[in-house]
């Protein structure tokens, strides 16, 4: 359900009530009206000076959405290949998916980098729909190994948004991506995570993903040359 709405909360105003509206789920703009950015609010009863930043003259709800998660099960969760045309949408959770690893916003570069990953065919991006709204992503990057001789996928990218998580969308997701490297021939796929995210670790125990025991991943930074 879709309600529509415009709401302005001036610089320096701690908060505007949305009459009727506490407890939903709500889609909105901030920033200039030229770069607007998106957010999201859950149990939502008035909106925070917070979402008036520094760079921002004003923050305006323009879409109220009331999506009706609750009593949500798989059967509502959609995967899909994601193209061109979703690119707003996925940047969106892939800037959010940054800033849980620690990076700052930027929705501009989000928006760039997976623009040319998906116009090169660089890498394959599934999103996860419920009722037409993307929820979850995960990316996949080709991926070749000499001792296996055989073409595997990373799956490099996964998240889900907060409000939903533990709702089923990061199995879909992982399913579909092992489905997707059957589909482009892989002999397997491979991911790594912090060794602090422990909840993601075991979900992938449990889609029957083995830890890998007896090797050390190393790095190096182009920049210091």
């Amino acid at each position: 359900m879709r309600r529509e709405g415009k709401f302005v909360v001036q610089e320096g105003v701690k908060s505007v009530d949305i009459p009727g509206f506490k407890g939903s789920l709500v889609c909105g703009k901030y920033g200039h009206s030229s770069s607007w950015r998106d957010f999201r609010l859950t149990e939502l009863e008035t909106v925070s000076s917070r979402h008036v930043s520094q760079n921002s003259r004003y923050c305006r709800i323009d879409n109220i959405d009331v999506p009706l998660l609750q009593g949500m099960s798989g059967q509502n969760i959609i995967i899909r290949r994601a193209d061109i045309t979703d690119i707003e949408g996925v940047a969106s959770l892939f800037d959010s998916y940054r800033e849980f690893y620690g990076k700052s916003s930027d929705l501009k570069q989000s928006i760039q980098f997976l623009s040319e990953r998906i116009s090169a065919k660089e890498s394959f991006i599934l999103v996860a729909e419920i009722k037409g709204k993307s929820v979850g992503f995960t990316q996949l990057y080709p991926f070749f190994s000499s001792v296996q001789t055989t073409r595997l996928m990373v799956l490099n990218d996964l998240f889900v948004v907060p409000e939903i998580r533990r709702k089923g969308v990061a199995k879909k997701l992982m399913d579909a991506a092992v489905k997707l490297a059957n589909e482009e021939g892989c002999g397997g796929l491979i991911l790594e995570t912090t060794e602090d995210n422990v909840q993601a670790q075991s979900l992938y125990k449990k889609l029957g993903w083995k830890e890998e025991t007896g090797v050390r991943h190393y790095s190096f930074d182009i920049e210091r040359l």
